[in-house]
Parts: structure tokens; C-alpha cells; sequence
């Protein structure tokens, strides 16, 4: 099966300019069956920057890797465009051909970094805010990608490599699989997102496949472990440097203090908290009364401002977990605790497994050490959790009978 010719030329565009800075149109020459197609691909340029014996643009022109990633896709969409009409009728039209071209005429050139700001500016308006939370977030982490691995990041050279070392950065710095596949499926519904507004028509990223890499997409890390009342002082009573530390140690306190969810917590508004009472909106309305520690942590807060009113500092949930690792490691939280990955059960650091659900089994396994009911708790958290609670209750019972055990065995020794 033969394929068209394919060829780009630059032709003269009227202007005053000098010869050398005078701008010309790329255009697209494609020929078959005797025939001959222009499509006019909205690039200008200046002669001095294109070279046309090897018919790409040269260093002259401060977009040329951009522009050059821009015609290799576009030659290969044509010849794509061309296999498509030949085996579908029998025959290439040429105004059909025309046609499914005229979405490739596009000033190409974007810098990968820009076009997710100017995705997230368009778009966040009609996103939840997890999902505002979790593209910010992977922004930051292509920001520092950029720095560490590319010195650029251009749209039209995002493929398949590409995706692949993304994934391998995530890893390198930690993250877990099941983060990973959420970052590259907001990656994903960027790039495409990207194609459709016609600021790149680069589709290899397509080919990447996550199941050929071996990412455990059932990959859960449950806690069977809550923090002791040492543990607790240590925390609220500890200094640390970094003032971001210190506002999730403050926020993890007060889940471990009020039950709140971390969802919750993160969208308290000023208007939300008062002298005797936390009111928590959303699908789970109701009023938790402070008590002395949630309202020391309050105090400390009710006079500083952060953006849309908010009662704390925003932060994703991935992020507030790096820094809550950080400041574990920094308090010596080196117990070996239980948790459960993938059904089975792991001895691992406390300071390696710590996580914003630590603080509501911490906060369960007190209320239980007080002989607060399930129902009270019910109350107070919005949660069904009456299977929860008599697992963690039967498993404090456990642990109080084999303390005991060990008692008599040494006085019977």
C-alpha cells in the first residue's frame, strides 16, 4: 500500500519587513494519485530559521523543537488521515481528505507547565474541590519533574517515554502506586483535554499503558494502630522549624481531638467554629462541642486568615501526609506498629505508615478507653461505624488480658 508524498515548504506571505526577518507560511504539501493537497498549517516564520533540505527548523528559532515535534505529527496524522480514507471507500477523496485536516491548523508551541495553568484557570470553577486539590498538586509535582529531569516541557514531545519517566520520578520520591495511577490519570484527561482545545495534536501519550508497568491498582494500607496518650503529648507539646510542620501537626490534632474527617476539617470556614461548638456542613451536617484541646487548637487559628474564609491552611491530602511522615520522623515515632497491606499483616515504623486515617482510629480508641458509647460517637463523627468499633474495642480488650498474662507470669516466675 503506497503512501502520499509528504513535504513542507515555506511560501513568501506579504510584508514590509526586511528579507531576513520577513515571515512566511508553512504549508503542507500532500501528493497522491496524481494529485496534490495544501493545507495551510498556521505557522509563520522567518527564512533564516527553516531549513529546507532537511525541511525541519533549525536553532535559529527559539520554538524549533516544538515546531519540529509539530510537523512529525502532523506528517504522520496525514498519513493516518490518508490509510483511513483509502481503506474505508476504496479511494482517497481529496476534499474529505481536506476536511479531516482543518483540525490540524493550529499555532503549535506550548509549554507543558502553561498549558496545565491555563487548564486549571478554564476549568476549576466547575471542579469539586478534591479534584482542584489533586491537579494542583500534580502541578507542583510537573514543576519540580521539570527541574530535576527535562529542562523544558513542550506538548508536542509528550509520549510514551515521557509517561514512563513520570511514573518512574513518582517513584523515586516515594509515592505510593495507587497515587501514582490517580496522577497519571488527571495526566491523562489533561493531555486530552489539550487535543480537543487544539493546543497540541500529539496523541502518542495514548500508547502508554499502566498495566504494562506493574502498578498495583489494589494496593490498600489500612492502620491497625492508633497513637498513645505519650505519643499524643509529644506531638502537641513538640516544636518543630518549618511553619508548615506545624500547622498539620495542629490540623492532625484536631481530627485526633474532634473526630472530624479530613475532608471536613480541610473546608471549616470561620463562621464554622465557635466558643463551645465545631458545625460541620455537607452531606453529614451536625455539631461536635469542643472540649479543651480542640479549643487550644482553635485559639490559635481564629485570627489568622487564609483564602474563601477558611479556618486552616489548605492542603492535599497527599501533601499533608508528606509533611505528617516529615514531622514523625522529626518526634522519633520509631514504634513498630501492625498494618495491613493487601489483606496481610506488615510490622512497619510508625513514622513510615502514619496517615490522616491514624488520626481517626486514634481518636475511635479513645473514646472506647473512656466507655464512650458507639451511638454517642456515631453522634458526634456522623459515622455508622458499629463494626469498627467492636473490632478496635475487642482489640484493646485483647491487648489489656495479654498485658495482664504477662503479669502473672512474672509473678509466678
Amino acid at each position: 500500500m503506497k503512501s502520499p508524498l509528504i513535504n513542507f515548504y515555506l511560501i513568501k506571505k506579504a510584508g514590509k519587513a526586511g528579507a531576513e526577518q520577513e515571515l512566511f507560511r508553512l504549508i503542507m504539501s500532500v501528493s497522491f494519485n496524481k494529485k496534490r493537497l495544501i493545507h495551510y498549517t498556521g505557522i509563520l516564520s522567518n527564512a533564516i530559521g527553516w531549513n529546507k533540505h532537511l525541511q525541519e527548523f533549525n536553532g535559529l528559532n527559539p520554538d524549533y523543537l516544538s515546531l519540529n515535534a509539530f510537523i512529525r505529527n502532523l506528517k504522520q496524522n496525514a498519513s493516518n488521515i490518508y490509510l483511513s480514507l483509502l481503506l474505508k471507500n476504496s479511494g482517497v477523496d481529496i476534499t474529505d481528505f481536506r476536511e479531516q485536516l482543518k483540525k490540524y491548523k493550529i499555532s503549535p508551541g506550548f509549554e507543558l507547565v502553561d498549558a496545565f495553568i491555563q487548564f486549571m484557570e478554564l476549568n476549576y470553577r466547575s471542579w469539586s474541590d478534591s479534584s482542584y486539590k489533586k491537579c494542583r498538586s500534580l502541578l507542583n509535582h510537573l514543576v519540580r519533574f521539570r527541574k530535576e529531569v527535562y529542562k523544558t516541557f513542550v506538548l508536542e514531545l509528550v509520549d510514551e517515554k515521557f509517561m514512563n519517566e513520570l511514573v518512574n520520578y513518582f517513584r523515586s520520591i516515594g509515592l505510593r502506586d495507587s497515587s501514582i495511577i490517580g496522577y497519571i490519570n488527571n495526566m491523562n484527561w489533561f493531555l486530552n483535554w489539550c487535543v480537543k482545545k487544539n493546543l497540541m495534536i500529539n496523541t502518542a501519550f495514548r500508547n502508554f499503558d499502566l498495566n504494562a508497568i506493574n502498578l498495583n491498582k489494589q494496593e490498600t494500607i489500612r492502620p491497625e494502630f492508633y497513637l498513645n496518650r505519650n505519643e499524643i503529648n509529644l506531638l502537641f507539646n513538640e516544636k518543630f522549624d518549618h511553619i508548615r510542620i506545624e500547622r498539620v501537626r495542629d490540623m492532625f490534632l484536631f481530627m485526633i481531638f474532634s473526630g472530624c474527617r479530613f475532608s471536613e476539617m480541610i473546608s471549616l470556614k470561620k463562621e464554622n467554629i465557635k466558643d463551645n461548638t465545631i458545625s460541620i456542613s455537607g452531606r453529614y451536617k451536625r455539631n461536635i462541642p469542643q472540649n479543651n484541646y480542640t479549643r487550644k487548637i482553635t485559639d490559635r487559628y481564629k485570627n489568622i486568615y487564609y483564602r474563601d474564609n477558611r479556618f486552616f491552611p489548605a492542603f492535599s491530602n497527599i501533601t499533608f501526609n508528606k509533611y505528617l511522615r516529615i514531622l514523625s520522623d522529626q518526634a522519633g515515632f520509631d514504634r513498630m506498629v501492625t498494618v495491613k497491606i493487601n489483606g496481610e499483616d506488615n510490622k512497619l515504623p510508625l513514622k513510615n505508615v502514619i496517615t490522616v486515617n491514624t488520626a481517626f482510629e486514634t481518636y475511635l480508641a479513645n473514646c472506647i478507653l473512656m466507655d464512650i458509647s458507639h451511638l454517642q460517637i456515631q453522634k458526634w463523627t456522623g459515622r455508622k461505624l458499629l463494626m469498627q468499633y467492636k473490632r478496635l474495642r475487642n482489640k484493646l480488650m485483647n491487648n489489656e488480658e495479654a498485658a495482664i498474662n504477662k503479669l502473672n507470669a512474672f509473678y509466678e516466675a
